[in-house]
Order: structure tokens, then C-alpha cells, then sequence
């Protein structure tokens, strides 16, 4: 990937309405060219779209971090089971002995204990061995946002960057 593309997917982060036609200002070249870029990248698989919302105003409060032991030879179907639970909002087999990483949204901590009642009965063999809460969110795929959930700031990551954990905002 040329710095060009590195430098406007970065720009990309900041504001993915933007038009191709300024990316092309931005890039030095012509709308047409981006777009074909942009394609290309998401064809093969190399950047995907992600829409999200304030939790808050949707009725999700606060979240929690859980992680798993479950049974190597059931990895798979309890991911697939815990994934599609509307409360998931990311599903994660990790190389740990606690093996699945869940993040879960809550409408309140109570519902927490029904999400954990819900792995119990629902997965057997399956071990929450650590659980923490999230109180608030600070910062959503490269957005800093306030207290509900709002968009305050751009700060994504920048995957180039030669510091680690660096920000193009």
C-alpha cells in the first residue's frame, strides 16, 4: 500500500461520507481512481464499513467484558451461539485459557445477570471466569464521545503510525 492510500484511508476514518472527489484533491489524483482503490480494498476484504450509535439514547446503559473457558471442541458452536444474541457486540476466540473474549451490551446492571444466567443454561460446559463492567466509553472505533454515547471528536488509529497506539487526530 503506497503512503498516498495509507495517508487517505486515515482521512477516510476521519469522515467516511466524504466524497471520492475529495479524496482526490487530497491524493493527487481523480475520483474515479479512488473509487476503484476503495473497491478494491473492500473486495479483497482490506477495510470494512462499520455504522454504530449512541448505546445510551438506544437503551444500552453500559456494557461488560467477559471471558470464557469453554471446551476446545465447542469453541466454535458457543461463538456462534453467544454472537448471535442480540446483546453481543463482540464475539472473540482468543489463545488464553480463558478462550472467548464477550463483550456485551446492557440496559442495566441487572441484565447482566441474565445474560450470564442465559450462558450457564444455554452453553454448558462453559466457564465465565472474569467479569468486568464497563461504566463509561470514552472512545468508539476511533471516536471520542461523551457521556451518551455521542460523537465528540475524531481520533482513529493509524496502523502506520511509527509510535504504537498513535492517532491521526
Amino acid at each position: 500500500m503506497t503512503p498516498d492510500l495509507e495517508h487517505g484511508l486515515c482521512g477516510f476514518g476521519r469522515d467516511g461520507r466524504r466524497a471520492y472527489a475529495d479524496f482526490a484533491d487530497e491524493l493527487d489524483t481523480t475520483p474515479k481512481a479512488v473509487q476503484r482503490r476503495l473497491d478494491r480494498l473492500r473486495r479483497n476484504g482490506d477495510i470494512t464499513f462499520r455504522c454504530d450509535v449512541a448505546r445510551e439514547l438506544a437503551g444500552w446503559h453500559t456494557m461488560a467484558l467477559l471471558w470464557l473457558t469453554v471446551p476446545d471442541t465447542d469453541l466454535r458452536a458457543v461463538g456462534h451461539r453467544v454472537a448471535s444474541w442480540p446483546e453481543t457486540r463482540v464475539c472473540a476466540a482468543v489463545a488464553s485459557p480463558a478462550n472467548l473474549a464477550l463483550i456485551v451490551n446492557l440496559r442495566s446492571f441487572e441484565h447482566l445477570e441474565e445474560v450470564l444466567i442465559r450462558i450457564a443454561t444455554k452453553c454448558p460446559g462453559v466457564a465465565v471466569t472474569e467479569r468486568r463492567l464497563v461504566l463509561r466509553q470514552v472512545r468508539v472505533y476511533g471516536r471520542l464521545v461523551d457521556e451518551s454515547g455521542r460523537y465528540v471528536e475524531v481520533s482513529p488509529p493509524d496502523p502506520w503510525a511509527a509510535e504504537p497506539g498513535a492517532t491521526t487526530g
